[in-house]
């Protein structure tokens, strides 16, 4: 039985209390030792789990935790839970807690997650020792145990099907196929794309919209992270440029948008400084209406094609 996700909160909340109540010093030189646990020893196929992830660093240096976009394969990311930095006299206790949930049926389930340390040149992963979950199954018998039983039931077989006039007709329509595509196919291709094209769009707006409305209600860094993450599939395809592997550094270098520029810096303080603005919500207009543009001239590029 699942427990109460409060009690289950509650219990990690106080092994990380533990965990921050040594402040030994650590080394002139840097080493993140992350350390990442289940809230349990077994997994049920779609039931959800915990997993904490701390980390003790310096309090000069900054820390990130894998968001959103990160592959947590073979598990799921439901929902994340930060908990504020507890800083001693020598260092400082991040942590964070994630929801996840598999729908894999392997015996033994792992997850290591990193820890990244920003430094001034280049950015260094760790990653937490492996923890392991044990599959449990709610199939209670072996289906091999069945035995099987014959039936000698007399089956009226029908008549013979006749091949030849099947293969004539489907002759017949492939060739009334190929005559409408000679005649109509360059016409079926610029609707198809346009369609494809326009309907992608409108989903798009659509949740884009919504994911940056409930970031500004709530100040919700899982909603923003997903408006910029949906915004950068959706300029992919318009530009044919790998966005979402660019980060807002190498957009801006790509870009040379000031107005975009200055919206990309204010996300990100949001995201990774939890700075929330009045700013924040006219930054994400700003990315819609560039993404509206872009829309608008890869319209008339093809149209103009067409």
């Amino acid at each position: 039985m699942m427990p109460h996700p409060k009690y289950v909160l509650g219990r990690m909340f106080l092994l990380l209390l533990s965990w921050a109540g040594y402040s030994g010093p650590l080394l002139a030189q840097e080493t993140l030792k992350p350390q990442g646990s289940f809230d349990r020893d077994t997994l049920e196929i779609g039931l959800p789990v915990y997993y904490s992830l701390s980390v003790r660093h310096r309090p000069d240096t900054r820390i990130i935790f894998p968001d959103s976009s990160y592959n947590f394969a073979p598990f799921e990311l439901i929902e994340r839970m930060y908990f504020d930095t507890r800083t001693g006299p020598a260092n400082s206790l991040d942590s964070v807690v994630y929801l996840l949930t598999s729908f894999e049926t392997q015996d033994r389930q792992t997850l290591s997650l990193p820890v990244y340390l920003i430094t001034p040149k280049d950015c260094v992963l760790y990653r937490a020792p492996p923890d392991t979950l044990l599959f449990k199954s709610n199939i209670q018998e072996d289906p091999r145990n069945y035995t099987l039983q014959t039936d000698t039931r007399h089956v009226d077989v029908p008549s013979r099907f006749d091949i030849a006039l099947f293969l004539s007709i489907i002759l017949g329509i492939l060739l009334v196929l190929l005559l409408i595509w000679g005649l109509f196919g360059k016409a079926i291709r610029r609707f198809v794309v346009f369609y494809r094209l326009e309907t992608g769009h409108q989903i798009y707006v659509r949740e884009f919209q919504q994911l940056s409305e409930r970031s500004v209600r709530n100040a919700s860094i899982f909603s923003l992270e997903r408006a910029v993450t949906r915004w950068k599939k959706h300029m992919e395809q318009i530009l044919n440029q790998p966005f979402s592997t660019y980060t807002s550094k190498e957009i801006r270098e790509l870009i040379p948008d000031p107005e975009l520029a200055k919206s990309l810096k204010e996300i990100d303080r949001a995201v990774y400084g939890q700075e929330f603005s009045g700013a924040l919500s006219e930054a994400l207009a700003v990315l819609l209406a560039f993404s509206e543009e872009q829309f608008a001239q890869k319209r008339e590029t093809l149209r103009n094609e067409a």
